[in-house]
């Protein structure tokens, strides 16, 4: 797990480095325009984060969506054809489906819980997409192994406050584009944050609001991922 978080590391400041380099070289005329023309490019923006999310992420449907659709779109204006009539219905669909899929098993009973009024969902794996929207779920877990949170252009709330760690270590896999989730823990939880973010953060408050000693070190939630122009926070209540 740490040797695939080292790598996304050195992937993600090996295409800022090059991409620093080409805009030093076209700022002193030393290569065309047009090199540069290509790499800010939002099809070519497309492209770098949809690698980011394949080689950082367990996502990597979503990945290979958003690396797909700034090839095509790349493609399509090579040939000379509109990408908002011949390319961009079939990412709609694309995506429409990925959600779907995702969705599929979320659905949770609205109640009044210890902790207030929303969504309880049962399971102990989680899978939340908020995409342009979102709100506040309670999971209710007594064996709590982790899963996927994604948000773009939305956000979530995850209270995991009724819910029980399993043993050893318990994957949390975030992936936030223009948008962000807080994540509501236990006081007793080991919490390892490992999130790379591009322009945005990822804060663990865990470390400033709980006393170390009463936290349980068998049981570790390690929260892993990807944040783009977004945020979020781990927090107790």
């Amino acid at each position: 797990m740490e040797n695939k978080s080292a790598v996304a590391r050195i992937f993600i400041g090996s295409v800022l480095i090059i991409i620093g380099i080409l805009y030093f070289l076209s700022n002193t005329g030393l290569i065309e325009f047009s090199v540069t023309r290509f790499i800010f490019s939002w099809k070519t923006i497309l492209m770098v984060i949809g690698a980011a999310i394949i080689v950082n992420s367990q996502r990597k449907t979503l990945g290979f969506i958003f690396l797909l659709t700034g090839a095509a779109a790349w493609i399509a204006s090579g040939f000379g054809l509109n990408f908002w009539e011949f390319v961009f219905p079939i990412v709609l669909l694309a995506l429409g489906a990925y959600i779907i899929f995702k969705q599929k098993n979320n659905d949770g009973k609205t109640a009044y819980g210890p902790y207030g009024k929303g969504p309880e969902i049962q399971r102990d794996r989680i899978d939340d997409v908020a995409i342009f929207g979102g709100g506040k779920k309670f999971i209710i877990s007594d064996n709590f192994k982790g899963g996927d949170i994604t948000a773009i252009f939305g956000g979530s709330e995850i209270d995991l406050r009724q819910c029980t760690l399993a043993e050893g270590d318990n994957l949390l896999d975030v992936f936030m584009v223009f948008g962000g989730s807080d994540i509501i823990v236990p006081k007793d939880w080991n919490v390892n944050v490992d999130v790379i973010s591009i322009f945005g953060g990822f804060s663990n408050k865990i470390v400033f609001q709980v006393n170390s000693d009463s936290i349980d070190k068998s049981k570790t939630l390690i929260i892993k991922g990807l944040v783009i122009f977004g945020g979020g926070e781990v927090k107790v209540f």
